[in-house]
C-alpha cells in the first residue's frame, strides 16, 4: 500500500460529496479510419455516468495555454468510474456538451479537476 489508500479515500469523498454534486456523462473516444477520405477520426463510443460540480476556472487554469474566458471548471468524482479521462474526452452536463481542455487530479485521486469549453460544433 502506498501513502494513500486511494480506494478508501475515494469512497469517503464520494459518499460525502456526491449528494451535493450533479449528474453528468463522460464520453471517451477511439480512433477510426474514414474509408472515404482515408483519414483518422474520433468515434465517441464509451460513456459513463459521473458526479460533477461546475465552477469558475482556478487561477492556475486561467494561466494555462489556450485558456478562454468562456472556459469553466468541473470537479469530477472518480470513485466507481472504471475509466480515465483526458483532454480528448467530452462531458455532457446541463444540456450542453463540453470539450475537456485540461485535466489534473488531487493526490489521493478522489476527483479530476478539469477545464472545459462548450462545444459549438458537435461534429468536432
Amino acid at each position: 500500500m502506498g501513502l494513500f489508500d486511494t480506494t478508501a479515500l475515494q469512497a469517503t469523498v464520494y459518499n460525502a460529496l456526491s449528494p451535493l454534486y450533479s449528474d453528468a456523462v463522460i464520453e471517451l473516444w477511439r480512433p477510426e479510419r474514414d474509408p472515404d477520405s482515408n483519414t483518422m477520426g474520433k468515434v465517441f463510443d464509451t460513456e459513463a455516468d459521473c458526479k460533477v460540480q461546475k465552477d469558475s476556472c482556478s487561477q492556475a487554469q486561467r494561466r494555462e495555454v489556450g485558456y478562454s474566458v468562456t472556459d469553466v471548471r468541473f470537479l469530477i468524482l472518480q470513485y466507481g468510474l472504471a475509466l480515465a479521462i483526458n483532454d480528448d474526452s467530452r462531458l455532457r452536463f446541463g444540456g450542453e456538451t463540453y470539450s475537456i481542455m485540461s485535466v489534473s487530479e488531487d493526490p489521493p485521486r478522489s476527483y479530476w479537476d478539469v477545464r472545459a469549453r462548450v462545444m459549438l460544433d458537435m461534429n468536432a
